[in-house]
């Protein structure tokens, strides 16, 4: 083999060797890949179990109220029937009317109070599941190996009606995630499981 022929192989594997050190180099410095999956936020909430339990729970309130306020307003229409029967500058007609100005605020105060209740009620009822959400979207990506899930808002309609179309759009996060990212079904499954578990 000539000498010329040496320096050639020579060259040639110095450099395929240098090639390789930087691939190697390359690949032991790159960051890992990571796992992202999406979750479809409105279709997981309507899906689990502890928001129709909730569901449930608003309804009966609901179904509550209504049936106290319409004994309220019974009271206060035999209140100002008994009224009618009193001659009016009487004492007996003064004292009926004062007791049916009373039951008419306290109906009016009870309706108000119970609606704020009720409103302050579903708010900490939605927190409490957001963040029950959270929560367990974390559990579930650590244990399945995801670094990110998002919210795809994607799925998300935007209403023609809306005031403002091109804030919703800009809005918007995510333009478009294959199919096979979503772990909605996944992670209803999950929390179903420890929603039926804590029963």
């Amino acid at each position: 083999m000539s000498r010329y022929m040496s320096k050639n192989i020579l060259v040639l594997v110095l450099i395929a060797g240098a090639m390789m050190a930087v691939a190697s180099a390359t690949g032991r410095f790159a960051p890992p890949a990571t796992a992202v999956g999406t979750v479809d936020l409105p279709r997981v909430i309507d899906a689990l179990d502890e928001w129709k339990a909730e569901l449930t729970r608003v309804e009966a309130a609901g179904k509550a109220f209504e049936a106290e306020v319409t004994r309220r307003t019974e009271d206060a229409e035999l209140l100002r029937a008994d009224l009618e029967d009193f001659v009016p500058g009487t004492e007996k007609h003064e004292a009926a009317q004062k007791e049916l100005k009373r039951a008419t605020i306290n109906l009016q105060a009870y309706m108000m109070n119970a609606e704020r209740r009720e409103s302050a009620a579903k708010t900490r009822s939605v927190l409490r599941i957001y963040e029950h959400i959270r929560a367990s979207v974390g559990e579930l990506a650590a244990r399945d190996g995801y670094g990110l899930i998002l919210v795809d808002d994607a799925a998300m309609e935007i209403n023609e009606q809306s005031g403002d179309v091109l804030a919703a759009i800009s809005s918007r996060r995510v333009l478009y995630s294959q199919p096979t990212l979503d772990v909605s079904d996944a992670l209803v499954a999950y929390m179903n499981q420890q929603w039926q578990e804590a029963q």
